[in-house]
């Protein structure tokens, strides 16, 4: 899931909210090249569903959703066992 959030203060607790969702469908070579890079660009030992977002990004910027040199957050939510 890849999703936009606004976060705001309320009673002194940060709170997020979705401000829009949708579903991003990767291929099994982009999912494979997000999870290599994963692996070799930081010291995480990601597992391949918890780079799933990252090829979830590269789909985005492919077809041109997310502009060159904008930025964006992808959170690794696996660690390989």
């Amino acid at each position: 899931m890849i999703m936009e959030l606004t976060a705001y203060w309320e009673g002194g607790y940060r709170v997020r909210c979705p401000v829009r969702g949708f579903e991003v469908v990767a291929d099994e070579s982009t999912l494979a090249e997000a999870h290599q890079i994963a692996r070799q660009a930081t010291p995480i030992p990601v597992s391949a569903t918890g780079s799933a977002g990252l090829a979830g990004l590269a789909v985005l910027a492919r077809s041109g959703a997310i502009a060159a040199g904008e930025r964006a957050l992808v959170l690794f939510t696996g660690v390989q066992r």
